[in-house]
């Protein structure tokens, strides 16, 4: 019995580290391939989880509204880096970002430089 027991939770914890699997890394060297509209999360220190939307333009502007408690709407600026990643700064925020995409799904999760929050957000690509 003490067996089956252990199977079922090595069972269950594969199961949820497959679910949680992030598509490959994606280098990226121009932000307008990124345009688009992108739904997912917030985890900030100290808050709920919250809903955030990320509506990146060509140019790499882009409008982020974060949902409530705390929730926020403002505009900032994604760069590309030389070696394929993203830095981004809104208001007095920066941070790094990365892209990753497999399986029909575009991610891009932002991470505030002093750890603070990351945003997690996907859209479908064709």
């Amino acid at each position: 019995m003490k067996s089956r027991s252990i199977a079922v939770v090595v069972f269950a914890t594969l199961l949820v580290g497959c679910g949680a699997a992030r598509p490959p890394a994606t280098r990226i060297s121009d932000v307008g391939v990124l345009a688009g509209t992108y739904t997912g999360s917030m985890d900030e220190r100290g808050f709920a989880w919250r809903q955030s939307r990320l509506v990146i333009h060509r140019d790499g502007t882009f409008e982020i509204t974060i949902g409530e408690p705390k929730g926020l709407r403002t505009n900032g600026h994604l760069l590309a880096q030389p070696d394929g990643s993203l830095v981004y700064r809104y208001g007095d925020l920066k941070g790094t970002g990365a892209v990753y995409e497999g399986g029909g799904r575009r991610v891009i999760v932002l991470t505030q430089s002093d750890g603070e929050a990351t945003i997690t957000v996907d859209t479908s690509v064709p």
